[in-house]
């Protein structure tokens, strides 16, 4: 084979320069180089790119030896990217993490999600709590997964629906003080209303994170995070955030982000640093992306029983609320960046973690590669109020999408969890052959089963796109400039 440009070289033009970043998909390399270096790369995809004429030899001896051009055969690349992937992909399973999913109910009836239907329409189903008596086989049954206990995630998730109602609080305090004994402790996804009545479980060593979602200023969250009774929901939210702040708890803000709400990104980040919530260490704040039928769960509302009446509600209830206009994630990512781009802009981009894992390989520390996508690949468990056992939050509720149940012990449907279990980057075909791999992990496995493509299938979500700006974005965080 002759010397050409590896299948896993990523070479993006950077914002405001003539110069180009170069990465390189399973060495980790990163480089800034000038455009006659990006130009000899890019002619040599896909064909013989041996006359160096253009450069030196010295360059193309370093290129070599960063990864970008290579003697090895797209089949051999491939190999290479699936004995490295392999190999992470065990390290990443050896560790089990457990959900409590406490209720499916929720007390909020949010216009871009259609939980307000399903608990409004006088289906009991929906209402189950998880009973005492599940929770000790819920934690008898953890031991069953993984006997030994050095090998499960310390942090137990409550979930839901609303975990942290009000009605809840015996229950909840029942499943913390239980996990405490064998020393785990909590975190929760909460729409944060009721959290005035935990505070003594909301504490280091109890429930010790929480992340509420917040929508933007107080006029536009009220419209969309309504309660059930038609009250209005930001600045109780934001007194129980500032309280359990104080607690020593740590708060993670996410806010749901679609055409109607993106506008006020700047005044919400204006009005958490005038309250001084930006300057205390346990405070953060982020911005998340809704999308499509699928994600009109955007916060922690749930699936029903059946995934056809999922998504023809799902369906219709957008309809009704068309005014929740959908944008694409690349649109997104741009005009998060734009807004990080002024002074005193605290709230993040769900940027899909490259940020972080490019400043990583920027300033000459080891990133993770990511194999898969979520916990849903890698062990993580969730158990319902009705004894059925889950791996992902996207999905419960879906009978067809439970892998076992807990309520008599531990059963295991053996096809259903490889489903899960074994997707990683090797096992989608499409990913196996993708630069960006091992900074996407192969996208979210249910929202590729939500358009129809199966387990073995990658969901990209503009992912090349996203990268490629985030990449041209990141010239101020590099810490050495090369040629």
């Amino acid at each position: 084979m002759h010397l050409h440009t590896s299948l896993y070289t990523i070479n993006v033009k950077m914002k405001n320069s003539n110069r180009y970043f170069l990465m390189h998909g399973y060495t980790g390399a990163i480089d800034i180089v000038q455009e006659k270096v990006a130009k000899f790369l890019k002619r040599g995809e896909g064909y013989n790119c041996s006359d160096g004429s253009q450069i030196s030899q010295e360059t193309i001896d370093l290129l070599k030896e960063r990864g970008y051009l290579t003697y090895l055969s797209p089949t051999e690349e491939k190999n290479v990217v699936k004995k490295i992937a392999e190999n992470i992909f065990k390290l990443n399973k050896i560790k089990n993490s457990f959900l409590f999913l406490v209720t499916y109910d929720c007390n909020f009836r949010c216009p871009y999600c259609f939980e307000n239907e399903i608990s409004g329409s006088g289906k009991a189903w929906s209402k189950k709590v998880v009973a005492k008596e599940l929770v000790d086989k819920a934690y008898e049954v953890m031991l069953q997964i993984q006997p030994d206990r050095n090998r499960h995630q310390n942090n137990i998730t409550l979930y839901g629906g609303e975990p942290l109602l009000l009605d809840n609080y015996e229950i909840v305090s029942y499943i913390v003080n239980k996990g405490i004994d064998s020393g785990y402790v909590f975190n929760a996804i909460t729409n944060g209303y009721d959290l005035n009545y935990y505070d003594e479980l909301l504490k280091p060593g109890k429930i010790e994170t929480v992340q509420i979602t917040i929508d933007g200023i107080p006029e536009v969250h009220d419209k969309r995070r309504i309660h059930s009774q038609a009250k209005n929901t930001f600045y109780n939210i934001l007194k129980n955030v500032e309280q359990i702040l104080r607690n020593g708890i740590k708060v993670i803000v996410r806010v749901n982000i679609d055409s109607s709400n993106i506008n006020v990104l700047s005044k919400l980040s204006d009005l958490f640093c005038q309250r001084g919530l930006d300057k205390l260490p346990n405070f953060k704040i982020y911005s998340a992306l809704v999308r499509g039928n699928n994600e009109a769960i955007a916060c922690n509302a749930v699936m029903t029983r059946k995934a056809k009446e999922v998504f023809e509600i799902s369906k219709n209830h957008l309809a009704k609320n068309a005014t929740y206009e959908n944008i694409s994630r690349k649109d997104y990512t741009n005009e998060c960046y734009d807004l990080m781009g002024q002074n005193d802009y605290v709230i993040a981009c769900q940027d899909l973690g490259l940020k972080v894992k490019i400043k990583q390989l920027i300033n000459s520390k080891k990133m993770a590669f990511q194999t898969e996508f979520c916990g849903a690949q890698t062990g993580m468990y969730i158990f319902d109020p009705y004894g059925d056992l889950y791996t992902c939050w996207e999905v419960v509720g879906m009978d067809e999408q439970k892998v076992g149940r807990y309520d008599n012990g531990l059963e295991i449907a053996e096809n259903e969890i490889l489903k899960w279990q074994g997707r990683n980057i090797t096992t989608v075909e499409a990913c196996s052959k993708c630069k960006y791999a091992f900074f996407c992990g192969g996208g979210c496995e249910a929202h590729a089963l939500f358009e129809g493509k199966g387990h073995r299938a990658s969901f990209c979500d503009s992912f090349p796109k996203v990268f490629q700006k985030v990449l041209s974005e990141s010239y101020d965080d590099f810490s050495f400039k090369n040629d």
